[in-house]
C-alpha cells in the first residue's frame, strides 16, 4: 500500500514537472514511463489516461497506458475508447500512441479503473454489469450495499 502511494506521489510530481514542457498526451506519457522506469527499481508502474479537450471544437486527444477504460456517452448509445496497453514505468522505450476524437454537445468522457473494467465485463469474462449499466446510479447503490 505504501509503494503504491509512493508511485502515485512520484506520478503526481513528474506530471506537473513534465506538463508544461510537455504538453501533448502521447509524449507525455512516455516521458512519465521513462520516469517512473528510471526512478524506481522495476517495481513501480501506473496505469493514467492524458487526453486533451478543445471547448469550442470538442476535439478530443488522448493517450493511455494500462488496463483502462474510456468511453464517449451520449443519451443514446456509448463508444469504447481504448484498449489495454502497457503501464507506465513498464518499458521505458514503449511510444503510447495518441488518438483523436470529436465530441459532439451533449456527450461526457468517462474513464474508468481497471476495477471497474472487469466488473463491467469489459475484457470480455462477462462481468456483472454494462457499461451503460454501470453508470446508472441505482447500480452504485447495488454495489456499496453488497
Amino acid at each position: 500500500m505504501i509503494s503504491a502511494a509512493l508511485c502515485a506521489s512520484a506520478l503526481q510530481a513528474s506530471l506537473r514537472a513534465f506538463s508544461t514542457t510537455t504538453p501533448l498526451p502521447a509524449p507525455l506519457l512516455q516521458r512519465l514511463s521513462q520516469s517512473l522506469w528510471t526512478g524506481s527499481a522495476g517495481d513501480l508502474y501506473a496505469h493514467l489516461f492524458c487526453g486533451l479537450i478543445e471547448p469550442t471544437s470538442g476535439r478530443l486527444v488522448y493517450a493511455a497506458g494500462g488496463s483502462l477504460g474510456a468511453i464517449l456517452l451520449s443519451d443514446a448509445d456509448w463508444e469504447s475508447l481504448l484498449k489495454p496497453s502497457l503501464a507506465l514505468g513498464i518499458d521505458p522505450e514503449l511510444r503510447y500512441p495518441f488518438e483523436e476524437r470529436f465530441m459532439l454537445p451533449g456527450q461526457s468522457l468517462v474513464v474508468v479503473s481497471d476495477g471497474v473494467r472487469m466488473e463491467t465485463g469489459s475484457y470480455g469474462t462477462g462481468g456483472r454489469v454494462t457499461y451503460a449499466e454501470f453508470l446508472k446510479p441505482e447500480t452504485w447503490q447495488r454495489a456499496v450495499d453488497e
